[in-house]
């Protein structure tokens, strides 16, 4: 189960404390996997985190200190989330 958060980040902005801040919730939070993604523009981040389950993706998300970590980074327009869960490549065909 993947806690997937697109978030955009301001001009001059150092997102990389505030990361790492994010990190250590999700770990705090049951993730055992995290992963930042930049997009083609260097301000579009994707930070994607596995869960063992829902539930503790779900919880993740509700956690205030998420959003004051997104505002540390420099998020300058709200930021998107969701729940993802792999399945086979022949699942989709």
């Amino acid at each position: 189960m993947w806690g997937l958060v697109w978030v955009h980040v301001g001009e001059g902005a150092r997102p990389e404390a505030a990361i790492d801040r994010h990190m250590a919730l999700a770990r705090r939070s049951g993730a055992t996997a995290e992963y930042v993604y930049r997009a083609t523009d260097p301000r579009d981040l994707l930070l994607a985190v596995r869960f063992p389950d829902r539930a503790l993706a779900e919880a993740f998300f509700a956690d205030p200190e998420l959003m004051a970590c997104l505002r540390e980074a420099g998020m300058d327009r709200a930021p998107g989330f969701a729940i993802a869960e792999g399945v086979p490549a022949r699942v989709l065909a």
